[in-house]
């Protein structure tokens, strides 16, 4: 593809992206289910750090700050959905009498947004390959900084976390605590695997 033609592509994906984290995040805020303050959410945070991302390559389609949070954002969409096809969606399913605002919410933002932020990521124009590193030095803070947060915040009685694993008064501290070990060890994880996909697939198409 010639780089006309993967800038416009990449452009276009940006736009469906925005739209996509609108629609999600904006579906969240409606929905009357689950009264959690929606930014609380870490997959709403990550969502929205998608959101602003993208549209600041927009207007500056080179700038390695936005493409490492891009990255970043990417990396903890995929956190987020593990987590909640693994350990939260077990526990309450969706039904029927949830509403269309959650049904909406859940598919935006734990379906159609990572899918579209991972092949954003592997095949989107960029200043420099993502490292091994930047998992490490610039993506991790995202989540440990809400796992830290979240918890002094729950640990203060100022907000409840909306994920019971991470309530020191329901689980206990060492659960708590593990359960923010094993998040940030998951997150590690995906993001060294999606580093290794774009390096494989940048020397196939090289």
């Amino acid at each position: 593809m010639s780089p006309d033609l993967a800038y416009g592509a990449s452009r276009n994906a940006r736009f469906v992206l925005i739209a996509v984290v609108g629609v999600g995040v904006g579906s969240q805020i409606l929905q009357q289910v689950d009264p959690t303050f929606f930014l609380l959410y870490f997959t709403v945070q990550s969502a929205l750090l998608c959101g602003l991302s993208q549209g600041a390559l927009l207007l500056h389609a080179r700038s390695a700050v936005w493409e490492r949070a891009r990255d970043a954002s990417c990396a903890a969409l995929l956190l987020s959905t593990v987590v909640h096809l693994t350990v939260i969606l077990p526990q309450r399913p969706l039904a029927f009498a949830d509403g269309a605002a959650v049904w909406i919410a859940t598919v935006c933002l734990h379906g159609v947004l990572p899918a579209l932020a991972v092949a954003d990521f592997l095949r989107s124009a960029r200043r420099r390959p993502p490292r091994s590193a930047d998992v490490f030095r610039v993506w991790l803070p995202l989540p440990v900084g809400y796992l830290v947060l979240i918890v002094v915040l729950a640990s203060a009685s100022v907000a409840a976390p909306p994920y019971d694993f991470l309530r020191p008064g329901i689980v206990g501290w060492p659960v708590a605590v593990a359960a923010c070990v094993a998040a940030a060890a998951l997150f590690v994880i995906l993001g060294l695997v999606l580093v290794a996909a774009h390096r494989r697939l940048a020397r196939a198409s090289g």
